[in-house]
Formats: structure tokens, C-alpha cells, sequence
């Protein structure tokens, strides 16, 4: 006895407190309909965990608390308890008794109890797990279970018999092992994919980050050369300079030299050029005098001779030029003759090649015509011939065929409608593909969106991220330099507070004594102070407090003069110097004259300066002695103004630190820059306050660094997220793109399909049409053979005689055509012959003509020159003294001539020493333009060299001498250099990034690597264990089947008194065995085997309670609660049944909700359940009679 008592309290109809003790093994709970009796299962189902309202027969959870009646309130909570008797120990806690107890309120709030202890429904599943007792199995047997047995598939059935085997928990295991492995497949194919997307990236990425450590290198070796080059040079330019100026100055000398003896040849040359410029004008008057003395002599002697040969000579040619051109004349009439027969032939070939042209047209076009009347004679005659052999031979075919013609078309058409459903199909599949496509498609564009929408969102976050970082970088660099001036602030308030206290700005002698006394405690007790200590000027007043005291600001204050004379005595003693001191008892205090108070209120007066400082008002005797008299005003003009208007009467001082004595001294200027000991005082205020607001922004640069920072990680770990959204929207789409391209290749290929096969439909039809023709066209080749046959007799008959005569014709035009060719080539010949001809008879007829018009011109002129000369020939006389003159002119030209030559000579050797000289000064000027340039150059070098170190390292020489190198190779460092840039220009665009970018990815690679093998192990493991699991429920199952189809042989012989029945495994569709199905084969006695569905509700409900029986055997449990299950049982199986269970109950405690009388009368303990309150179920125990009472009743 295990289950000792139930207790609820307003569980569904139990509106009270109920407790039902099960006292014996077999106890029966009996009531009418409607009573509640099976109220009591519910709430046993309802304790150990159920979870579904439905098996409950409800619609939610809140559906098993109490109602209400009429008369009752509905209840805010139910309870109900299980009391076990754990003696025996079947629960694996050390508790004696057990009680599992569960409440629910009306919010739906659940609540699990072990032993009054709250907790878990899973501690309540653990504590139950082996005991066999449980909301699943068989603890709680319904006539539910006796249902499924009779009327379930073989395929659900086998759930009953894993239930009783212990399977279904572990198919629960393997559904949980079959989801995570699905998980970790899919978390593999991602890392795969992650890992292959890393991958694509790494090869480029290297490439990348090899490009930017070769960039480093280059530029670290860069550097190098760079600064030491620009060490040596700085270190060397002076004497590069130096060398430099010496070649320059002595370039420069040489230079000089150079220009003032080519400046002297210069004279020279310019000299010589004009003495010989003299001598030409000489030569040039004796010559034109000599030439016209000549002239004339000549004219004298020998001009009659000279014009008679003229005139002889040009009668001569006159007579030749006479017969060349009869000569020529004669030639152009002989060439003009041929040029007109020339013509005349051309014009005669030109007609006749009309006329030959025009007959070969006509032939031809005659020709052209024979010729296609021929052919289309003896094609009329071939398609005649040809029509009709063909149609003898079809008709031959089709009368040979007949039977297979009609045959043919009958497949065809047959063949025709399985090809137009087969069509039909394709289609409704090519639409459903395109339907998929379009869904697919839009998919994929919801995805691509999405993931444009993330991108943007993505980029937005990278881009906030960044200017997140950018303001942090700005901030660090604010923060260095306002921790940097808070540094600064601190340290000139504390200089400042320090001058203070070391009396900075005051004779020797008061900055001693004043140290002294703050070590020296008799000092302290009898100075009371400087005078610039116990007065505070306001601001913006300290240069004219300052002013106003004078060399009194540094006085001391005692409080008496015997403290006066010690103090003296300590400064005589320690030789400090001397002191101006004022006792307060002894320093009579002053004041401004009644006269001079009117002062007070002109404009510009700021007032009496005791009354502007503040002091201790110990003090007032001191302050008014030194300031009572002294009168505050703004400027020099207020001032002047007053000490006229007042005669002098007290001393003025301005703002800015002038003053008027009543001596009428004028004190005035500028005013010291670096302030007095008053405005040291300010200074320190306004340090103190710089500092303090320094300090205030640093910590509120503070704090807006946590706020970026903040910012920062909170966009990072946004970027991250969309990264991760984005790789899985991008793997979604790969997928999606994968579909639509399977789709479209499905579409290209079922449309190929369709196009095909309507093809081949068309040509079925055409098939089926020809052959329907063709068996229709019998007699109608017949008639068409007669008919051709008799047409082709006669169109060769008459078209015999007309081809032959047509084919002479034709011969005859051939030849006359090909003879009148030839003499069309001929006379195209023959005219462009006659073309030439002409062409240079006429050029040869223009040149002649030419000719003789040139003759008859020189002719003209000829005759005109005779009678000129016929002219001239009468005068010539010369005289003595033209003779003499002849000859002097001669001989002086002679000594000219001989001057202007020694003159030529010496200027071409001084003109080529100029032009050395010129040679030799350009050279110097460009050897000095080298050296001056060569000067800028080693200066612009070393300034370019100083700003390119600067501007690319940011070194001065002082920094680059860290980097000095004394083995530095200076002459190969240019080239070095060169070979460097070109290094870097050849690597093009490097990604200084890319090493970080690389390591990052390599990095991420390892650990993808590293959760792909782990996730890889992962699927390993789960499919050992999905394999594990497979063998433990194939096992297991098989054992229990054994077990139970032997129990089930003996239960079934037992309750039927006899007969044979078998629990068979079927072969399993899937070909899983665990999916294999159970069926049922029973032989009642006296029937033959069938299976189960063959036979009667009774005979299937007690086949059902049998195999029950047989699961129960299988492993006794420490309770079993058996609801009406044998409902549907006559009389006689009813007592068989209850005896059946009063055997059984000896091994297992049974509850059994029943109405059946032999079932009551078996029970070691009767409860009946009535409702004595509408709506109300109570529990009474009830005597046999009465029990069996209600029995017969029902």
C-alpha cells in the first residue's frame, strides 16, 4: 500500500476539504453521473504535473478551482495533496512519508510542494522518475487508453507500448538531441561561412599587411638616411659654404681681369673699324673719279668701232631668227593637218562604236530571251514529268500503308491526348514554380532591404562611433593640456603665494626681519606687521593705495616704541640695515581740513584713500596718519583741477599712479609693467580663481570622457550586433539567391519541357492530319496520274519542234554577239588612240606657236637696237689732262689700297682676341652663376632638409641627434634615398591599417576555427548520443514487446477462457524501426485470427483491458487508478475484469471509478461521491448493498 490518502480542497466540484484515505489495495469510488467521482482522477493527474487544461477537461488551467453555486462564492485558490507511504523507500528521499501537494490562485500563479517544502515542477518529475508513477504511463488509466488500443493506427499505437517500455522519455531525449544537433549544424554551416567570408578577406588582407610591414621598413629605413643626411649636411654646410665663396671670389677676380681686357680689345677693334671705314670712303671717291676719267677716254677712242660690231652682230641674228621662224611656221601647219585627220578619225570610230553597241543590245537582249524560253520548256516538261512519278509514287506508298496509315493515326491520336495532359501538368507546375520564384523574390528583397536598412544603420553606428572617437581623442588631448595648464596654475599660485610669504618686491632689511619673525616669538609679539600686510586695497585702486603710501608701504608696525627700539637693536646686531618703523601708540593719526571737505564731492573724486582701504580698525591711527590727507580721483585733469581749486591744501593721486604733492610737486608717468606689492595680492585672487576654474573644467572633461566612452562601447556593441544581423540577413539572402536561381533554372528548364512538347504536340497534329490526307487522297492521285500523263505526252510532242528551233536561234545570237564584243574592244582601242594622238598634237602645236611669237619679239627688238646704235656711233674726244689725273688717281688708290689692307690685318687678330676674350668672360660668368647658385643651393638645402625632418618626424637637429650615425656612407645616401622613394611609390596606396585589420581577422579566423571544431565535436558527440539513444529505445522497446506480447497471451487466455492472441512489429515505412507499427491478432475461442478491428466493441474492449493487464504485469507500480475503463463490458467479462484486477492488486494498489456491480463487489474498500449541495461533491463511505444498489440502478 503506497498511496495512503488524497486530500483536496475547492479542486473543481470539492468546494470543501475532502480527504479520501485508500486504507486497502483495492479500493472503488462510486457515485451517479455528474457527481464528481471522476473529479477525483483529475485532481491525482493534476498533482503529479499535468500542464494541459484540456486533459483536465477544461478550457484553462483556472478552470479546476471552485466555481461557485447559487448559494457559494467561487473559491480564489485550490489545493490538493497526495499522502505517500514511503516506508519502502520508492521515493529517493529519507522521509518515512511523502507528501506532493500543488496550488493554484486565480492569476494563474502555480506552486509545487514536497513535504510542505516549496518547489520545482522539475524536483517533482525527478522525485517521481523510476517509480513509475507519473501524468504519462500507466498510473492514471482512462477509458481513453482502452480506445486508443482498439481504434489507433498501428503507427500510434506503438505510443502505448513505449509508454509501458520507458521509451517516451527517452524520445523526448533524442527530439531535444535531434533539435540541438539541427542547431549545431546550423551554428556549423554559420562558422563555416564566417570561416570562408574570413578567408576571401585573409589573401588580400596579407597581401595588404605584407605591402604596409614593407612600408614601415622603407620608411624606417627612410628615416634613417633622411636625418642623418640632414645631419651631415648641417654639420658640413659651413665649410661647403666656405669653399664655395673661396671658388666664387676667385672666379670673380679672374672675371674682372677677363672684362677689362676684352672691354681694351673692344677700343681696339671699334678704332680700327672706323680708321678703315675712312679709308673705304677714300677709295670710294678716287675710284668713282677714276672710273668717270676712264669713261671719258674711252668714249674718245673707241666707240664708233664698238657701235659698228654692235650693229653687225644684231643684223646677224635678226637673219636667224627670220629663218627659224619660216621653219617653225612651216612645222605647226604640218602638225595642224595631222590634228584635224586625228579629230576626224575619233569622230568616225565614236559613231561606229554607237552603232555596234546598240545591235550587240538588241542581240543580247534577243538572246536573253531564246534562252529563257528554252529553259522554261524543258522545265515545264521535267515538273510535268516530275509531278507525275511523284504521285505514282505516293499513291503507290499510301496503298501499301493503308492499314498501317490507319494504325498510325489511331496511336497518334491516342499518343496526342496523353501529350496534352502531360502539357497540362508541366504547366500547373511551371506556375507553381513561378509562384515559389515570386515568393522567393520577394523574400529576398524584404531581406535585401532589411539588410540595406542594417547597412545604413550599421554605417550610422561606425560613423557615430568614430566621431565618438575622434571627440575622445580631441578630449584626451584637452584634457592633456588643461592638466598641463592646471599644472602651470598651481605652480605660479604657489610662486606667487611663496613671494608673499618671503616679503618678493621689499627692502633687504624688512624681507630679514619679517623671515626672522616667524621663527623668532619675541620678533612675532612685538611687529605687528608691514604696512602693506594690514591694509587691503580694493580692486582696481592698488597702483594709487600703492601711490599714496609711497616708500610707507614697507614701513613696519609696532604696537609701541620701546617695541620699536628692540627691533631696531636686532637689526643694528644682525647688520640687516635700517627700517622705518611706526608705533601705534606714538604715529598721530591726520585728517582733511574742514575747508577741503567740499573736495569730497567734486566729479571725479573717489574719495579720502583711509577711507577706501580696508584694515583692522586696531589699525585706524596708523592708516589715517599715513592716508587721512590723501584725496583718490580719476585722472591727471581732475587732479591739476582740484590742487588749483584747493591751493595745494592735501595730496592727490590718481588711478593710474600719479600724484600731486601739497608742495605742488607733480609726480607722474609710466607706471611700472611687472605691478607693486599691492597688485601682488590681486594676482595671487586671480591665480587662485584661474586655477580653481581650471581644476572645474578638468573634471567636467572628466566626465564627458565616461559619458564618450559610454557612448562608445554602446556603439560598438550596436555595431557588433548589426554585424552579426547583417552576416546571418546576408547568409538568409544567400540562401534565398540559391532558391530563386534553382527556381529559375526549374523555370528555364519546364518551360523547355512545355516548348518541347507543344512542338511535338503541333507535329502530332500534323501527323495525324497528313495521315487522315493521305488516306483520303487515293483517288484522287489516281486521276491526277491519268490526267499528268496524258498532259506530258502532249506538251512534249509540241515543245520538241519549238525547242529546236529555238536552240538554232540561240546559236546564231551567240555568235553575232560574241563577234560584235570584239569589235566594240577593237574600236574603244582604236579611239582612245586617236584621244592620245590629238591630245599631243595640240601640245606640240601650242609649243611651236609660242616659239615663234618669242622670235618675232626679239626680232622687234633687234631692229630697234641697230637703229640705236646707228645713232650713237658720231661723237668720242679725250684730253691731256684727263690722262694725268688718270694716273695720279691710280697711284694714290694704290696707297690706299696697301693702308686698308695692314689696317684688315690687325683687325682680324684683334677681332679674334676679342672674341677669346668675350669666350672666356661668358665662361667666368657661368662658372660664377654655378658657384652663387650652388651658395643659395647649400642654404635653401639645409632650410629644406630642417623643414622636411620637422614636417616628417617632427625632429629639430638637437632630437636628430639621437639618431646619429658616425658610420653614416654620406655619398651613397642620395641614391639610397631615391631607391627608398621609389620603393614606397611602387607599393602604391598602402593600408596602414592593414596589419591591425589582418591580425584582427587572423585572430578571428583561430577562434572561428576554434568554435567550428568545438561545434564540430558538438555534432559528433550528439550524433553518438542520437545513435546511443536509437540502440537504448530500439532495445529496450524490443525487450519490454517480448514481455508484454507474452503477458498479453496469458492475460487474453485468461480473460476469454481460452483462445490465442499476438502483438505483431510491422515493417516500418520509413524504414526507422522505431516508427514500425503494432498491430493486434487475436483468436477468440472458437473464431478463427483476425485482427483486432474485425471483431466487436466488447470483444475489442476486452481485448484492450487484456493487453492492459499484460503492461502492468510488465513492472508493478505503486499505484493504479483505472476510470470506468470497463464501461463498454458486459456482465460476465465485467466480473472476469474485476477479478482480474483483485489478482492483480496483491502487487499493485488499484483505485478503480466505477458503476459496474461485480466491479464494487470485488473492492476491499467502497467511497461514493454525491452532491447533497447543488454543485457540490462530498465523499461518503458506502455500504456493499447500497454500493451494489446504485449499480443496478445504472
Amino acid at each position: 500500500m503506497n498511496l495512503k490518502k488524497v486530500v483536496l480542497y475547492g479542486f473543481k466540484s470539492f468546494a470543501d476539504k475532502t480527504t479520501i484515505p485508500f486504507e486497502y489495495n483495492m479500493t472503488a469510488i462510486v457515485g451517479p453521473n455528474g457527481s464528481g467521482k471522476s473529479n477525483v482522477a483529475d485532481a491525482i493527474r493534476w498533482v503529479l504535473g499535468e500542464k494541459s487544461a484540456k486533459q483536465l477537461r477544461g478550457k484553462n488551467m483556472q478552470d479546476v478551482i471552485f466555481m461557485g453555486t447559487a448559494a457559494r462564492k467561487s473559491l480564489s485558490f485550490c489545493e490538493v495533496e497526495l499522502y505517500f507511504d514511503n516506508t519502502n523507500h520508492i521515493f529517493p528521499i529519507e522521509f518515512d512519508e511523502v507528501v506532493i501537494s500543488r496550488r493554484l490562485d486565480r492569476s494563474g500563479n502555480s506552486e509545487y510542494f514536497i513535504n510542505k517544502e516549496k518547489m520545482r515542477l522539475k524536483d517533482i518529475t525527478n522525485l517521481l522518475h523510476d517509480t513509475g508513477v507519473g501524468t504519462e504511463g500507466y498510473t492514471l488509466i482512462g477509458q481513453d487508453k482502452v480506445k486508443d488500443i482498439m481504434s489507433s493506427k498501428p503507427e500510434d499505437r506503438r505510443i502505448i507500448f513505449e509508454d509501458a517500455a520507458g521509451v517516451s522519455k527517452f524520445k523526448a531525449q533524442k527530439a531535444e538531441t535531434v533539435r540541438k544537433l539541427e542547431r549545431s549544424s546550423d551554428n556549423l554551416s554559420r562558422c563555416n561561412d564566417l570561416i570562408n567570408e574570413i578567408e576571401n578577406r585573409l589573401g588580400p588582407l596579407k597581401k595588404q599587411a605584407e605591402d604596409a610591414m614593407k612600408y614601415r621598413e622603407l620608411t624606417t629605413e627612410l628615416k634613417y638616411n633622411e636625418v642623418n643626411y640632414y645631419i651631415y649636411r648641417f654639420e658640413n654646410n659651413k665649410s661647403l659654404v666656405d669653399g664655395i665663396k673661396d671658388k666664387l671670389a676667385a672666379i670673380i677676380l679672374d672675371l674682372n681681369n677677363a672684362e677689362q681686357s676684352a672691354q681694351k680689345a673692344q677700343d681696339d677693334y671699334d678704332m680700327l673699324t672706323a680708321s678703315i671705314g675712312t679709308l673705304d670712303d677714300k677709295l670710294a671717291d678716287c675710284n668713282q673719279r677714276l672710273t668717270s676719267l676712264k669713261v671719258s677716254a674711252e668714249r674718245a677712242s673707241g666707240t664708233e668701232q664698238l657701235h659698228e660690231q654692235r650693229i653687225l652682230h644684231y643684223t646677224d641674228e635678226l637673219k636667224r631668227l627670220s629663218d627659224e621662224k619660216a621653219s617653225l611656221e612651216k612645222s605647226m601647219g604640218e602638225k595642224a593637218e595631222a590634228l584635224a585627220a586625228s579629230l576626224a578619225e575619233k569622230e568616225q570610230k565614236t559613231a561606229e562604236l554607237s552603232r555596234v553597241s546598240a545591235t550587240l543590245e538588241e542581240d543580247t537582249l534577243k538572246l536573253q530571251q531564246i534562252l529563257a524560253k528554252i529553259s522554261a520548256d524543258e522545265t515545264s516538261i521535267e515538273d510535268s514529268n516530275r509531278r507525275m512519278v511523284s504521285a505514282a509514287e505516293e499513291l503507290a506508298a499510301i496503298k501499301g500503308n493503308m492499314s498501317a496509315l490507319v494504325k498510325e493515326k489511331e496511336l497518334n491520336e491516342k499518343l496526342l491526348e496523353s501529350k496534352n495532359q502531360n502539357l497540362l501538368v508541366k504547366k500547373n507546375a511551371l506556375d507553381a514554380e513561378y509562384t515559389d520564384l515570386a515568393i522567393n523574390e520577394a523574400n529576398l528583397k524584404k531581406t535585401m532591404d532589411k539588410g540595406k536598412a542594417l547597412a545604413d544603420e550599421y554605417n550610422e553606428n561606425v560613423g557615430e562611433y568614430n566621431d565618438k572617437k575622434h571627440s575622445l581623442e580631441t578630449l584626451a588631448e584637452d584634457l592633456v593640456k588643461l592638466s598641463s595648464r592646471i599644472s602651470s596654475l598651481e605652480t605660479k599660485h604657489t610662486l606667487l603665494v611663496k613671494m608673499k610669504e618671503d616679503y618678493d618686491g621689499f627692502g633687504l632689511a624688512v624681507k630679514r626681519l619679517m623671515q626672522d619673525a616667524k621663527s623668532d616669538l619675541d620678533l612675532q609679539r612685538r611687529v605687528c606687521g608691514v604696512v602693506a600686510e594690514i591694509i587691503k586695497a580694493p580692486v582696481g585702486m592698488e597702483l594709487a593705495v600703492e601711490t599714496a603710501l609711497g616708500n610707507a608701504v614697507q614701513n613696519v608696525v609696532t604696537k609701541n616704541e620701546e617695541d620699536a627700539k628692540h627691533v631696531i637693536s636686532y637689526l643694528q646686531n644682525k647688520r640687516y640695515g635700517q627700517i622705518t618703523f611706526l608705533p601705534m601708540t606714538s604715529f598721530k593719526p591726520r585728517t582733511l581740513e574742514p575747508e577741503f571737505r567740499s573736495a569730497l564731492s567734486e566729479r571725479g573724486c573717489y574719495g579720502i584713500a583711509c577711507d577706501i582701504v580696508k584694515y583692522d580698525s586696531k589699525f585706524d591711527g596708523i592708516v589715517k596718519g599715513l592716508l587721512g590727507k590723501t584725496v583718490v580721483v580719476d585722472n591727471m585733469d581732475t587732479a591739476v583741477r582740484m590742487a588749483k581749486n584747493y591751493r595745494y591744501g592735501f595730496k592727490i593721486v590718481t588711478m593710474d599712479g600719479n600724484q600731486i604733492a601739497t608742495s605742488g610737486a607733480i609726480r607722474g608717468g609710466s607706471a611700472k609693467s611687472e605691478g607693486g606689492i599691492f597688485s601682488k595680492e590681486k594676482e595671487i585672487a586671480e591665480a587662485k580663481v584661474s586655477w580653481d576654474k581650471a581644476k572645474k573644467q578638468y573634471e567636467q572633461l572628466i566626465v564627458m570622457r565616461a559619458d564618450y566612452e559610454r557612448a562608445m562601447h554602446k556603439a560598438d556593441d550596436e555595431t557588433a550586433r548589426l554585424k552579426s544581423e547583417m552576416e546571418e540577413l546576408k547568409i538568409a539572402g544567400g540562401v534565398l539567391k540559391e532558391k530563386i536561381a534553382k527556381s529559375k533554372q526549374n523555370i528555364d528548364f519546364m518551360e523547355e519541357e512545355v516548348h518541347l512538347m507543344a512542338s511535338e504536340i503541333e507535329t502530332l497534329k500534323k501527323g495525324v492530319k497528313e495521315t487522315a490526307d493521305k488516306l483520303g487522297s487515293v483517288d484522287k492521285l489516281e486521276a491526277e496520274i491519268s490526267s499528268q500523263k496524258i498532259m506530258s505526252g502532249d506538251l512534249a510532242e509540241k515543245s520538241k519542234a519549238q525547242t529546236d528551233l529555238n536552240k538554232k536561234e540561240r546559236d546564231e545570237l551567240n555568235s553575232k554577239v560574241i563577234s560584235l564584243r570584239v569589235r566594240i574592244a577593237e574600236l574603244k582601242t582604236e579611239i582612245e588612240n586617236a584621244e592620245a594622238d590629238s591630245f599631243r598634237l595640240k601640245r606640240e602645236k601650242d609649243v611651236l606657236n609660242e616659239q615663234i611669237l618669242d622670235d618675232k619679239a626679239k626680232m622687234l627688238s633687234l631692229e630697234s637696237e641697230v637703229n640705236a646704235e646707228r645713232l650713237r656711233a658720231k661723237t668720242a674726244v679725250m684730253s691731256r689732262e684727263d690722262r694725268e689725273q688718270i694716273e695720279t688717281l691710280s697711284q694714290y688708290i694704290t696707297e690706299l689700297t696697301d693702308q686698308k689692307r695692314n689696317s684688315q690685318s690687325e683687325l682680324s687678330r684683334i677681332n679674334s682676341l676679342r672674341i677669346q676674350l668675350g669666350d672666356t668672360v661668358k665662361d667666368l660668368e657661368v662658372q660664377r652663376y654655378k658657384q652663387e647658385a650652388a651658395l643659395e643651393k647649400a642654404d635653401s638645402d639645409i632650410k629644406y632638409l630642417e623643414d622636411h625632418v620637422w614636417q616628417e618626424y617632427s625632429l629639430t637637429y638637437q632630437n636628430a641627434l639621437e639618431l646619429k650615425d658616425e658610420n653614416f656612407d654620406f655619398e651613397k645616401a642620395n641614391s639610397n634615398i631615391n631607391k627608398l622613394k621609389r620603393a614606397i611609390n611602387q607599393l602604391g596606396d598602402v593600408n596602414q591599417l592593414a596589419i591591425r585589420d589582418y591580425e584582427e581577422n587572423g585572430k578571428r579566423y583561430e577562434e572561428l576555427c576554434a568554435q567550428r571544431d568545438d561545434v564540430q565535436n558538438a555534432v559528433d558527440d550528439l550524433n553518438k548520443i542520437l545513435k546511443d539513444l536509437t540502440d537504448e529505445m530500439t532495445t529496450r522497446f524490443n525487450d519490454a514487446f517480448v514481455k508484454i506480447n507474452e503477458n498479453f497471451k496469458v492475460t487474453f487466455k485468461e480473460l476469454f477462457g481460452g483462445g490465442n492472441a499476438e502483438l505483431l512489429l510491422l515493417d516500418s515505412t520509413t524504414g526507422d524501426p522505431l516508427d514500425a507499427g503494432v498491430d493486434i491478432k487475436i483468436q477468440p475461442p472458437g473464431k478463427n485470427t483476425r485482427t483486432l478491428s474485425l471483431f466487436s466493441g466488447g470483444e475489442q474492449s476486452l481485448t484492450a483491458i487484456a493487453i492492459l493487464f499484460a503492461i502492468l504485469k510488465l513492472k508493478a507500480m505503486p499505484f493504479c487508478l483505472l476510470d470506468e475503463v470497463e464501461a463498454a463490458l458486459d456482465d460476465s467479462n465485467v466480473t472476469l475484469f474485476a477479478e482480474y484486477v483483485k489478482k492483480l492488486s496483491k502487487d499493485t494498489q488499484f483505485i478503480v471509478i466505477t458503476h459496474r456491480k461485480p466491479t464494487m463487489e470485488l473492492a476491499d474498500s467502497l467511497y461514493g461521491v454525491t452532491m447533497e449541495e447543488m454543485g457540490i461533491s462530498k465523499i461518503l463511505s458506502v455500504k456493499l448493498a447500497d454500493a451494489l444498489l446504485t449499480a443496478e440502478e445504472k
